[in-house]
């Protein structure tokens, strides 16, 4: 009976041991899958944490690499010769200072000069094209003999006066992103690429070299069950991120990938699964080993099954913390929050506390753990549509709103998140964020400085233009028209204006080869006056000024000048310059100005002319103006002048030189026999003027006669030979002419 006990005691401690046994195995087992499975999707978010890690910092790094250009193109649009050898230094210099190995400015033409006095053809570039059309570009130049990305190009549109003359590009090497990538992920064993959708490396961890094409890598590979090559290049095909697990070189790997938001390129970060399973290995060997042991290694077991939990967490932990420090030192902030009604917070990091400077218990108590909270109140309704608008369509938004930090400061922020589901279901946002004031600021004051600009020229009473040789375009400042009344022709200049008489006739040919010595580099910088055809026919005064822009090789390329009305102030100088020249009483001119005009021509287009000077002496005058008063005098001198205009042509000259002297210099007379005849008629015009009934003060006219270049070739010479003619004419009887004759 007792044996029969012992025997179902014996029993029962089998089955009892059986069992204890089964349950360990069993829970050994399933705590290896439970382990596995977490490692797995520990694992899976790790790569997916580091993926957008990269995709933030990329962006990032290459928003600065746009901030730099669009700075550089600011100081370069500001240089009216765009390729000039000063601007192509500067930017050799900036290639020391910043991450290019060089930069070109492309003109519209494809033609890139670069600083290092190099010229490339980008003329067919595809990032050349995109930015003359306005947009900034980032894209990686390959090497036709390896099919690989062998440099990174950066391009932005160069603006003048609100129009794209050109294109800065900075060349890097791939490797300005392989910093990126070298960050320690399972104690350095993983390794990350940048690679397009159709599979080509762009740039990738330090010390990997696999190929230049990932596709082509697994395409002899083997997958897990449910991942394939089609599925990756599928997800990559459709814009999806996504995890795939295959084995290569018969050792399994991990690979998590996710799109950069650049082009078409990928984030690609891979890990060998035996850094990800070393634990689950371990468990399992001890499991093994445990089954085979007697029960009385059972506490030995859970004390070694306690200890690899605790090393388990502590790892952890370790993880944890060196997450949170690398967080911390992102320049700006990281929080989780969870994908709820209320989008509370759930981790904060160091960075965010600084932006705000606060610390956490009095960020959340301040915004109630809340995100929504956080965003300056005008902000928030639209960031609410931004964000829900962004998920509707994929797991990630981006944008920008205002806060205010601790002190009362408002601070831009660019905000970058992105949506996780972990491995209970539950869906968190991971976001990055960054202090993006000072580039907010820097636009603002732009815009303000373009605005002014523009304000400038439009309130300016000068007409700006900029004629562009190459393409014989010229493009005018809106008050053109509204100074000249019709729009201005913008083609070939500057003969269209000569030939539609915008410029007046007498204008023309200095006007011609005014802009002559300008086109052909003659001049770099000139001025003129002229007349310009208004709308009603009439022609104003202007001033012409222009400078002229010089490309490669010192050619001419543009020129810039302004227009400016100066019509007012030249009639009112021409005016003054007229009645400076004239007589008070006859309106001839002066003694002065008659000198100057007849030397004037003399030495000038009168030189190999036939032309006479006659010089007029009123006779009897004296007894007029003593005995019937100065007024009368005058009134006489004025008549005799009236009549002498209207005998004479309007291009003579004639002029008062004395109380009672004339001087009639005709110009290019045809015969000795018209001058004779001019004479005779110049003496009866004396006859025709009234002095009253007494005869006793009746006038007549005496004139001497110079003949050019007989009788001298200036004036001085005629003047004297033709008073001396005019003494002979006075003590022979007056009123009557003579010939100058030499003795």
């Amino acid at each position: 009976m007792l044996k029969i006990n012992a025997t179902k005691k014996t029993v029962q401690h089998i089955i009892l041991a059986s069992l204890i046994l089964a349950i360990i195995i069993y829970s050994f087992y399933d705590f290896t899958h439970l382990v596995n499975n977490k490692l797995r999707a520990q694992t899976q978010t790790l790569l997916q944490e580091n993926n957008q890690r990269i995709i933030n910092t990329l962006e990032k790094r290459i928003s600065d690499m746009f901030y730099t250009l669009n700075a550089i193109s600011i100081f370069v649009r500001e240089d009216p010769d765009l390729i000039s050898d000063r601007t192509l230094k500067v930017l050799d210099k900036q290639t020391n200072i910043n991450d290019f190995h060089s930069l070109s400015i492309i003109t519209k033409d494809g033609k890139g000069y670069q600083s290092n006095g190099k010229m490339i053809d980008c003329s067919n570039s595809d990032f050349f094209i995109k930015s003359m059309t306005g947009g900034n570009c980032v894209a990686s130049l390959e090497c036709p003999a390896t099919n690989s990305a062998e440099h990174i190009v950066f391009s932005v549109p160069i603006y003048k006066n609100d129009h794209i003359v050109s294109v800065l590009a900075g060349f890097c090497s791939t490797n300005i992103f392989s910093e990126l990538l070298d960050i320690e992920i399972f104690n350095g064993k993983g390794y990350t690429y940048i690679i397009k959708q159709n599979g080509q490396i762009i740039t990738q961890s330090m010390f990997q070299n696999d190929c230049s094409n990932y596709i082509d890598l697994l395409k002899n590979q083997e997958f897990e069950r449910s991942y394939s090559l089609n599925k990756f290049v599928g997800d990559m095909a459709e814009n999806k991120s996504g995890i795939m697990r295959y084995f290569k070189n018969g050792e399994p790997h991990i690979a998590s990938y996710a799109p950069a938001g650049v082009n078409d390129w990928y984030v690609l970060t891979v890990v060998p699964a035996r850094y990800v399973g070393s634990q689950t290995e371990d468990i399992s060997h001890y499991a093994l080993f445990l089954v085979l042991k007697e029960l009385v290694v059972l506490l030995g077991l859970l004390i070694y099954v306690v200890y690899m939990q605790r090393c388990n967490t502590r790892e952890l932990t370790d993880t944890n913390q060196k997450f949170e420090a690398l967080t911390a030192n992102i320049p700006g902030g990281v929080f989780r929050y969870a994908a709820n009604e209320d989008w509370t917070f759930d981790f904060i990091s160091e960075g965010l506390l600084q932006l705000f400077g606060c610390t956490e218990k009095r960020f959340r108590e301040r915004f109630d753990n809340r995100v929504m909270n956080m965003v300056y109140q005008p902000d928030r309704n639209r960031v609410l549509q931004d964000i829900n608008t962004q998920f509707a369509r994929k797991d990630s938004y981006k944008l920008e709103f205002r806060i205010v930090s601790e002190d009362g400061k408002i601070h831009w922020l660019f905000d970058r998140g992105q949506l996780v589901k972990d491995t209970s279901g539950r869906y968190w946002v991971y976001v990055v964020v960054m202090d993006i004031t000072a580039t907010k600021l820097a636009t603002e004051k732009l815009r303000l400085s373009e605005e002014r600009y523009r304000i400038v020229s439009e309130q300016s009473h000068s007409v700006i233009f900029e004629y562009n040789l190459d393409t014989d375009e010229i493009f005018y400042t809106k008050n053109f028209e509204k100074k000249f009344g019709y729009p201005p022709v913008t083609h070939h200049f500057p003969q269209s204006n000569i030939q539609n008489n915008i410029v007046y006739s007498d204008d023309q040919l200095q006007y011609k080869n005014f802009f002559a010595s300008i086109i052909s580099g003659e001049k770099n910088y000139d001025e003129m006056e002229c007349r310009i055809l208004k709308s009603d026919g009439g022609y104003l005064w202007c001033q012409i000024q222009v400078s002229l822009i010089r490309g490669d090789e010192s050619r001419p390329l543009k020129i810039v000048g302004r227009i400016t009305d100066i019509d007012k102030s030249k009639r009112e100088n021409e005016r003054l310059k007229e009645a400076s020249q004239r007589d008070p009483l006859t309106k001839l001119y002066n003694k002065a100005a008659t000198q100057t005009l007849i030397s004037n021509f003399l030495q000038d287009e009168g030189c190999d002319g036939f032309h006479a000077l006659l010089f007029i002496d009123v006779d009897n005058f004296k007894g007029v103006n003593d005995n019937l008063g100065h007024l009368f005098g005058d009134a006489v001198l004025s008549r005799i002048s009236q009549n002498m205009l209207q005998l004479f042509h309007p291009a003579d000259i004639i002029g008062r030189i004395g109380g009672d002297e004339f001087v009639v210099f005709l110009k290019n007379v045809g015969s000795r026999e018209i001058i004779m005849e001019k004479a005779n008629d110049l003496c009866k015009v004396f006859h025709e003027i009234y002095t009253g009934n007494d005869q006793n003060y009746r006038i007549s006219g005496s004139v001497g006669i110079a003949i050019y270049p007989t009788d001298g070739r200036t004036y001085k010479e005629l003047i004297k030979n033709a008073d001396f003619a005019l003494y002979l004419v006075k003590n022979s009887g007056k009123d009557r002419y003579a010939f100058y004759k030499s003795e």
